[in-house]
């Protein structure tokens, strides 16, 4: 659980961390529809990449 604590914390430095940087440098929307830069999508594949890491985990703890 320790380990999920730290990532949980992590990820969370991540994302504040790109979403300050889009807002400093005043990241240019391309389309009404877009409201943040790759750096946020970045974070929520990484997200998703250990949220899959975990489910293997947990199939071979079985």
């Amino acid at each position: 659980m320790d380990w999920l604590n730290e990532n949980d914390e992590h990820s969370m430095d991540i994302l504040r961390n790109a979403y300050n940087r889009d807002k400093s440098d005043n990241f240019p929307q391309t389309s009404e529809h877009t409201k943040f830069s790759n750096s946020v999508i970045d974070v929520f594949t990484q997200l998703n990449e250990a949220l899959k890491l975990l489910k293997q985990v947990e199939l071979f703890s079985n």
